[in-house]
């Protein structure tokens, strides 16, 4: 049996992750490292060249290896059409503005080339050969710059509803997402939403803070929580609320057999996720649903793949 070669493109709001997936195998090149996406001035033609550079550089490896590429697959946040190809105005990569990636690329190369949601394509890498294994209804939450979330209901990708921007209830509390709406999931709970918090507990001004320390929080809170300081401890607490309400209305609302949290906000952190867990205790009034941290290092680029092969079926 011949596997596809499929070239996948993971675009965080903080960095692009280049990777080659052949059949259920994932391959990184240490020579084609993450580009970072902060501060660099990020428009549609930086986001193509940046792109289109670590392509090159991957099928420049893959050529010389005598193997030929099957598609290239991207995964990129927020607002998108995955049917035209266009990333639409994402609010988390400012300056990307109606990019017509797909047919761009496709120029470029002369291969097939696929665009889906990251949180989407992860649910789906979970779902495939991570923590979701096994189950017919999914939902999959990333913390990081935004909130983003993937549905899967009876084993099909629902790729309609960004749960992270949905409204939810935080008491005496009014905050403004980044769409531009009220007191939705993501004001509170992605990397902006954290570093407010913190703001708040600390005794600092939101507005002072640099990009970069506002993605550093996250680490600062997960050391300082284990290392028993009272401040840590208190975010640690608050935001754990937060997602614990979220959580709760996600449960309501989707009925899924089991929620996979993933990105960077709580990436390997036990305790923020026991910690939210009794906070959803709480305020659930339905049975106990499972609630796991993902397992897959690259889920984002295992997606994709994995929505490139079913589209090439399709072919």
């Amino acid at each position: 049996m011949i596997k596809e070669t499929i070239i996948t493109v993971d675009i965080g709001a903080s960095k692009v992750h280049f990777a080659v997936v052949e059949g259920n195998n994932l391959i990184e090149y240490s020579e084609i490292p993450q580009v970072g996406l902060v501060n660099i001035g990020l428009d549609n033609q930086k986001l193509l060249e940046i792109i289109s550079g670590g392509v090159k550089k991957i099928i420049s490896i893959l050529t010389k290896q005598k193997e030929t590429v099957s598609a290239i697959s991207i995964g990129s946040p927020g607002s998108l059409d995955s049917a035209t190809g266009i990333i639409q105005n994402p609010p988390n990569l400012k300056g990307v503005i109606n990019f017509p990636i797909v047919d761009e690329l496709k120029k470029l190369f002369d291969v097939l080339v696929f665009l889906l949601n990251d949180a989407d394509a992860a649910a789906l890498g979970e779902g495939w050969l991570g923590a979701g294994q096994g189950f017919k209804d999914i939902v999959y939450i990333t913390l990081s710059s935004g909130v983003g979330s993937g549905i899967i209901k009876d084993g099909k990708l629902q790729n309609k509803r960004e749960l992270g921007h949905e409204q939810f209830v935080v008491r005496d509390e009014q905050r403004t997402c980044s769409c531009g709406e009220s007191n939705h999931a993501e004001a509170f709970l992605g990397t902006n939403g954290l570093a407010e918090t913190s703001a708040q507990i600390m005794g600092t001004k939101f507005s002072d803070m640099k990009t970069e320390d506002r993605y550093k929080i996250s680490i600062e809170m997960r050391k300082g929580a284990s290392n028993g300081d009272e401040k840590w401890l208190a975010l640690e607490d608050k935001y754990s609320e937060h997602l614990g309400i979220f959580l709760n209305e996600v449960i309501t609302n989707n009925r899924p057999q089991i929620i996979i949290l993933g990105g960077g906000i709580i990436q390997e952190n036990t305790r923020l996720l026991n910690k939210t867990k009794q906070h959803l205790k709480k305020f659930s009034e339905t049975e106990e649903v499972p609630i796991v941290l993902a397992k897959l290092k690259n889920p984002v680029n295992l997606g994709v793949a994995k929505y490139a092969l079913e589209q090439l079926k399709r072919n």
